[in-house]
């Protein structure tokens, strides 16, 4: 897989799209995708900030035939600030998320029911993803492309128990039209069980999780191509985040 990892690794430096492993290799399976994500990202500069999930919706693993969400890994040239126009060399996506910082290290599997007392905070996020694929992705190309991870905006943090968690939505609008409103219980059937699954699977996977990191659980709603204008993400209790895009790809 160092071949794969090394040609996404240029492709992501050049801003030029990332092959289709399956248009190559058909029969490549989940753990070969994880495995050039991995040696993909030991490939990358700076340094690793957290994870992300993706396919958390039903709908979006059906369309990309695979059965369970998958993971990525943020790295600190990701950051963006709301304040500043959002551009990219490459087509990306716009998508509503909440984030949480770890308050330590976990080394040991966890469960719904405790998950939240390892968290530091909870934040409203922007993800803004570019899957970057020359052809239409299955499950095993977005793996393989670090689940289309690529920058992110975080906005305010908060203490995870002064809070519902599962009760925030959020309104997200462009240019003053809503692009949808969604709510944080959507993501795989509560944030509780997203993180819980997002730290067992990365553990499982022999993945670092220190103190400090962010963690992303998916999508709340559907993503949206980035086109020009004036965004606004309404999450409630959590606060909104404000941007703008002046043009991507």
């Amino acid at each position: 897989m160092t071949d794969w990892a090394k040609r996404y690794a240029e492709a992501h430096l050049s801003n030029t799209p990332f092959d289709n492993v399956q248009g190559e290799l058909a029969d490549a399976s989940i753990a070969d995708a994880y495995a050039i994500q991995a040696a993909f990202a030991d490939r990358l500069p700076g340094t690793r900030v957290g994870y992300k999930a993706a396919l958390t919706a039903q709908p979006a693993q059906q369309s990309m035939d695979i059965t369970e969400p998958v993971s990525g890994v943020l790295f600190d040239w990701g950051v963006r600030e709301a304040a500043a126009p959002v551009t990219a060399p490459r087509p990306i996506l716009l998508e509503t998320e909440l984030g949480y910082r770890l308050n330590s290290d976990i080394t040991a599997p966890v469960q719904p029911d405790s998950v939240l007392g390892l968290m530091a905070s909870c934040q409203p996020m922007i993800e803004i993803a570019s899957p970057n694929l020359a052809g239409k992705p299955s499950g095993v190309d977005l793996i393989a492309a670090n689940a289309a991870s690529y920058a992110f905006i975080e906005g305010a943090a908060h203490d995870v128990y002064s809070l519902d968690l599962d009760s925030i939505s959020v309104t997200f609008t462009r240019n003053g039209s809503v692009l949808h409103h969604d709510s944080a219980a959507s993501v795989l059937e509560g944030q509780s069980n997203a993180l819980s699954w997002l730290i067992n699977h990365l553990l499982a996977r022999a993945q670092p999780l220190q103190r400090g990191m962010l963690l992303m659980t998916g999508a709340m709603g559907p993503p949206h191509p980035a086109t020009s204008g004036s965004y606004r993400a309404d999450f409630g209790p959590l606060g909104v985040i404000e941007f703008s895009v002046t043009g991507s790809g």
